[in-house]
């Protein structure tokens, strides 16, 4: 409460109408764990099959590292089959080396809350004729890809410049009211993390 009164005071909080906003959208657990993820990248691991079909626990990695759901963690038990939906992605708060590595704090994460908070917005590399997009530089820039047509990637890359804009003009004047066309850049951020029926 403290810290939301604290965004209010500062000017960083905006009023939507219902209209606007549908509260259900905003209770959405993909746009909590979307933005959950935005604080915590680049913290972000793979979920993808094994090589046994019939094995039910999917492969955690980061780039060639091979990781572990910490038996502690909400999310240990609930893993079988994950690699098979759209939660193809986990991040998490840190990692623990014992006999093996463990993801401790972990959630799910939808390909979108990745297509609009991973990495730089520079950083994301198109692949027109792979059908494809990979996000980070170097290292980082083989294993965070996803399949996305060419044009919705170039209409995710426009809006997180937006985005980004619109973070920086609030951040120098907090006091000011976003203008509508930054009213809308916020609405459909929230529209596409809503957005459940599309695959990675």
């Amino acid at each position: 409460k403290d810290f939301l009164d604290s965004l209010k005071s500062s000017g960083f909080c905006e009023q939507y109408s219902r209209e606007e906003l549908p509260v259900q959208e905003l209770r959405s657990t993909h746009l909590a764990s979307a933005l959950i993820f935005a604080g915590l990248y680049p913290n972000l691991a793979r979920v993808d099959p094994r090589p046994d079909p019939t094995n039910k626990i999917p492969n955690f990695s980061a780039g060639g590292e091979q990781l572990n759901v910490h038996p502690g963690s909400l999310c240990h038990g609930r893993v079988d089959n994950l690699h098979r939906t759209n939660h193809r992605w986990i991040c998490f708060h840190s990692k623990m080396r014992t006999s093996k590595v463990f993801l401790r704090d972990c959630t799910f994460i939808m390909p979108h809350a990745l297509l609009l908070f991973g990495g730089d917005t520079n950083s994301l590399n198109i692949h027109p004729a792979e059908k494809s997009l990979s996000i980070g530089l170097g290292a980082e820039k083989g294993w965070i890809c996803m399949y996305v047509a060419p044009r919705v990637s170039a209409a995710v890359r426009q809006l997180r410049h937006r985005f980004e804009a619109l973070l920086r003009r609030k951040a120098s004047n907090p006091k000011q009211p976003l203008p509508p066309e930054d009213r809308d850049v916020i609405i459909a951020y929230v529209a596409v993390l809503g957005c459940v029926d599309c695959d990675s």
